[in-house]
């Protein structure tokens, strides 16, 4: 995603003030092993998507509104605040992986260990509930810990599909739907509340959410058989590893009849590009595309809107440069 950085630039100042909004509450009181930690985790915070998406969403809507410090102070404490609580869920994500690295960076369990890792995310969560409670609005805090909920829900939904080649293209997306989507669904659903917007405009952009944060998980879906590690950040075939049943292996069960987890990585990846299982999840990628893409006319023409249609390219397209294809969704 290496666009994302000129993104970045639209709304540079608000991303600084989020980042040094998570500092400072994550800091507020830390002990000194959490500091050490907290060093690891605040320098290795990837490209922060979500509060991208959700700070060109709400300078978009907002053009030509009068200036108000109060509704900037409010969105840019929840975007942080929701920041912490993906930041939380994936440091307890690699305990339940058991992974030792993320974005070629060591792991917390695999540097201090799982008890370590377990507490501090635990302590980002507390930290992510500090900050929504000082912004006073009980519809956004109650609809992020209802994220929470859900999101801990689908992660429990998905430990127990492990090796169920028997999950359906249908079921798996409702899963995506309560885990991945979920916050950026929030981000949106509290952009919109802070800015007031109309019931039938809240619901269209908390489905816009849904699906780009639907397309974002698809592709790196398709990344994990389909890229190299240098694409992905990671090791690709770790979902395979793990026996985490994702939209490839449902497609490949489909026409094969009989459990991929049968066999190892490298047969299972040759058999899918046999069968075009590569093509059969772009297709699907290129429907939640088409999705996002009927909610455009709605950012209109300002920089933040065309930001936001950039960065919906960008996810989708990640699933189009991985691979030594032609092939391309957009025209």
């Amino acid at each position: 995603m290496d666009n994302v950085a000129n993104l970045h630039r639209l709304v540079q100042a608000d991303i600084q003030h989020v980042r040094e909004t998570i500092e400072e509450t994550l800091r507020r009181g830390a002990a000194p092993l959490s500091d050490t930690i907290l060093d690891h985790l605040l320098s290795t915070q990837g490209k922060q998507v979500r509060p991208l998406f959700a700070l060109l969403l709400y300078r978009a809507f907002t053009q030509g509104y009068v200036e108000s410090i109060d509704r900037d102070t409010s969105v840019l404490q929840v975007v942080a605040a929701l920041e912490l609580i993906h930041m939380g869920s994936l440091i307890h994500d690699d305990v339940i992986d058991e992974a030792d690295t993320r974005r070629d960076v060591v792991t917390v369990n695999k540097e201090w260990g799982n008890q370590a890792a377990v507490t501090i995310g635990t302590y980002v969560y507390a930290a992510a509930i500090h900050l929504l409670c000082q912004v006073g609005n009980l519809e956004i805090l109650t609809e992020a810990s209802q994220t929470v909920n859900e999101m801990c829900n689908s992660e429990l939904h998905q430990l127990g599909n492990r090796h169920n080649t028997a999950l359906t293209r249908t079921a798996y997306i409702d899963l995506l739907r309560g885990k991945t989507a979920n916050l950026f669904k929030t981000n949106a659903d509290a952009v919109a509340c802070i800015i007031g917007v109309s019931a039938p405009q809240r619901d269209e952009m908390c489905q816009f959410a849904t699906e780009l944060g639907i397309l974002f998980q698809l592709t790196d879906d398709y990344m994990d058989y389909f890229s190299t590690a240098d694409d992905l950040k990671k090791g690709i075939g770790q979902d395979f590893a793990q026996g985490q049943v994702t939209l490839p292996l449902i497609l490949l069960q489909a026409i094969e009849g009989v459990s991929p987890f049968e066999s190892n990585f490298q047969v299972v990846q040759l058999k899918m590009l046999e069968l075009g299982i590569d093509r059969q999840v772009q297709d699907q990628i290129q429907v939640h595309y088409d999705t996002v893409y009927r909610f455009f006319p709605q950012l209109g023409d300002s920089a933040y809107g065309d930001g936001l249609k950039t960065l919906s390219r960008i996810v989708c397209e990640r699933a189009y440069r991985a691979k030594v294809s032609d092939y391309s969704p957009l025209g």
